[in-house]
């Protein structure tokens, strides 16, 4: 029977695109590492169920019935993915005029180059001429946003930032997601023929962590330093103020002794004046130990108030820094501070600093 032109050319169509598709899927399979590679380990049973949507996949696309050969291309490539896979979905989708998903299918066949040593030159230009016409006739996204947000379009998800390739969609208006944990940013988009929208995602805590202060570079044991510091001042500040009462205490109860002893006496202040006597030997003994208590009681005083007035002035102007205190406009870069310099010799406050 000859075919009119109206018959023959559509006939002829579909023999061509056969002709791309494996011949048989078990004549690929055991004889080719790459593909035993992509093969991901199936069973025999997968492996014969495979070879089995497939062959009625290629009989449903010579018969012009596009739509049931991809869904048996489909159920095949789920079983056993093959090099031929994107090539075989592809070249049904451009049948069914179905060029987003045309698009991509082929472009992962012509990018990963698996297969393409086992067709011809001709079948491979023929391939990206159908790969350069669906991409004209579909719209295309490319996306920008940060690493790991994860990327959706209409409920099927497309992978995490950054893609390497636009986003193939179908003409009219869709709407771009991007989830960052718990937050989900979208955006619309309205793509015509041939057109590739720019749609950029910014994560929304960024300008929360810009805002944030700078964090103090951490000095270890600056701190406890500190806090030694401050505390061994005002203990021996306590001390010294301590040991000033016990010997005021100390040097008049020796006082009330001694006047005890002249009022027995009946020795005046200077009774005892070139006069040698048990009595006036023990009005000396207790005069000479007052005065001492009160020399280092005094000296005891002065020390204590001087430590704790050191002490309360380094409170003040030593900065309390802790592990990763948030800084101030008065102690982000700070040119110096004040230290105590103590030496077996010497005690005092110095400024340390870079001038």
């Amino acid at each position: 029977m000859k075919l009119g032109p109206a018959l023959r050319f559509p006939t002829l169509l579909a023999a061509a695109f056969v002709a791309l598709l494996p011949q048989t899927a078990s004549a690929q399979a055991p004889s080719t590492p790459q593909v035993r590679e992509l093969a991901q380990g199936p069973t025999t049973a997968e492996i014969q169920e495979a070879e089995g949507r497939f062959l009625e996949g290629r009989t449903l696309f010579t018969q012009g019935r596009f739509g049931d050969a991809l869904v048996k291309f489909q159920q095949a490539c789920a079983m056993r993915r093959t090099a031929n896979c994107f090539k075989n979905l592809g070249l049904t989708e451009y049948q069914m005029g179905r060029y987003a998903d045309a698009s991509t299918h082929l472009r992962e066949f012509l990018k990963s180059g698996s297969g393409q040593g086992d067709i011809t030159e001709e079948m491979l230009a023929k391939l990206k001429g159908m790969y350069e016409t669906s991409f004209a006739r579909s719209g295309h996204v490319e996306v920008t946003a940060p690493p790991r947000a994860r990327i959706v379009v209409e409920g099927k998800e497309i992978g995490d930032a950054p893609l390497s390739d636009p986003i193939d969609l179908s003409l009219g208006d869709h709407v771009v997601e991007a989830h960052f944990g718990p937050h989900v940013l979208k955006e619309n988009v309205r793509l015509v023929q041939g057109q590739t929208a720019k749609v950029t995602f910014v994560d929304p805590d960024a300008h929360r962590r810009e805002e944030a202060p700078p964090m103090r570079p951490d000095r270890p044991g600056h701190s406890s330093a500190r806090t030694i510091t401050l505390v061994s001042l005002y203990g021996v500040a306590l001390v010294g103020v301590g040991l000033g009462i016990g010997l005021t205490l100390h040097g008049e109860a020796r006082s009330n002794d001694a006047d005890a002893i002249r009022n027995r006496s009946s020795l005046g202040d200077n009774g005892c004046n070139g006069v040698s006597s048990a009595d006036c030997n023990e009005l000396h003994s207790l005069r000479d130990t007052y005065d001492k208590d009160r020399m280092w009681a005094t000296i005891g005083f002065a020390t204590g108030a001087g430590l704790a007035a050191l002490a309360t002035t380094l409170f003040f102007v030593w900065p309390n820094t802790t592990k990763n205190e948030p800084a101030t406009p008065q102690t982000a870069t700070p040119g110096g501070r004040f230290m105590p310099l103590i030496s077996p010799s010497t005690a005092g406050l110095g400024y340390v600093g870079r001038f």
